[in-house]
């Protein structure tokens, strides 16, 4: 089996099945399609297990709610591909790109991790002339690496020789934590051109989506952990030459981080337990973060009155 298709479906009933029709629709030979349904209460496991009784290629679980990296987790666990692509239910592939793909894992047959265009409301990312070739350590080095799980396809080896896994304990950035502690292990990274990928933003139940107080703390409380265990990850690299990307995108998330905080209109109390927090998690003050834009607002945030001043001004 050359590719396993895994898919976290929780509460998804409306867009399942565009999801599945835009894998079914396509040649899936050499492919398995692997569904684990997280305690959905809507109708979601249903549609899935009709999907089931047409296309045998497709394998379906369920399991008590727990989270989507939980469910990942198991979706790992039943993977049988030689390369891994999780998709999300409330998204698609683009037509044609599994033959585009198969095409290309079957060509290269060392690589280790594949990039993929995207497309996100209508807007495409761009094609590029300049592809990157070569091991994870050097990517990082000469490329800003985006958390989108759903633009990347990963040998399944390489998660397995290495233990890798989802931390269940996250609210959010699950992905985004995977895949950097993945590339100090790959040998090959192809960026390609395949536009392979429709990221969709018309799932208005998501939870990544909700705009309310508790739903932002939840974000900031997980990013926070996210950031610590990062930072607690990098400190076996120090003396290795990935430790200056791996450090600055540490530094880049925690400063965007506070970015995001301003329009959240939090109290002074709120604000002053997020840089407290990450004080003593050693992050902030905030080190180098190779961006001057982002350099030019920790000379503020780096100040904690100076960074509650402008909360308090974006306030007004």
């Amino acid at each position: 089996m050359l590719l396993s298709i895994l898919i976290a479906v929780y509460q998804a009933e409306e867009w399942l099945p565009r999801c599945l029709d835009s894998i079914f629709g396509q040649d899936i030979s050499d492919v398995e399609v692997i569904v684990v349904d997280d305690g959905s209460k809507d109708r979601s496991l249903e549609i899935a297990l009709k999907y089931k009784e047409k296309y045998p290629e497709l394998r379906v679980f369920s399991k008590n709610n727990e989270g989507v990296a939980a469910t990942r987790n198991v979706l790992l666990q039943y993977a049988k591909g030689e390369y891994l692509w999780f998709v999300d239910a409330d998204d698609y592939i683009c037509p044609d790109s599994l033959i585009l793909i198969k095409e290309y894992l079957r060509k290269h047959k060392i690589i280790d991790f594949l990039t993929l265009r995207f497309s996100r409301d209508k807007l495409i990312l761009p094609y590029s002339d300049h592809l990157f070739q070569g091991n994870g350590v050097n990517y990082l080095l000469q490329r800003e690496p985006n958390g989108y799980l759903w633009a990347k396809i990963i040998k399944r080896q390489v998660i397995e020789d290495h233990n890798i896994r989802f931390n269940s304990k996250l609210f959010s950035q699950e992905d985004w934590l995977f895949l950097l502690e993945i590339y100090p292990h790959v040998n090959e990274l192809h960026e390609t051109n395949i536009l392979a990928y429709q990221y969709c933003t018309d799932n208005e139940h998501s939870v990544m989506r909700e705009n309310t107080k508790e739903n932002n703390l939840q974000h900031v409380k997980s990013s926070i952990l996210v950031l610590t265990l990062f930072k607690n990850f990098i400190a076996q690299y120090r003396e290795q030459k990935i430790f200056k990307p791996f450090s600055r995108i540490l530094n880049t998330s925690a400063a965007g981080l506070l970015y995001c905080i301003l329009p959240l209109q939090w109290n002074k109390e709120d604000v002053n337990q997020v840089i407290s927090q990450l004080q003593s998690a050693g992050i902030y003050p905030i080190g180098d973060t190779g961006k001057w834009k982002y350099n030019l607002f920790l000379k503020i945030a780096n100040h904690k009155f100076l960074f509650n001043l402008l909360v308090l001004l974006k306030k007004l």
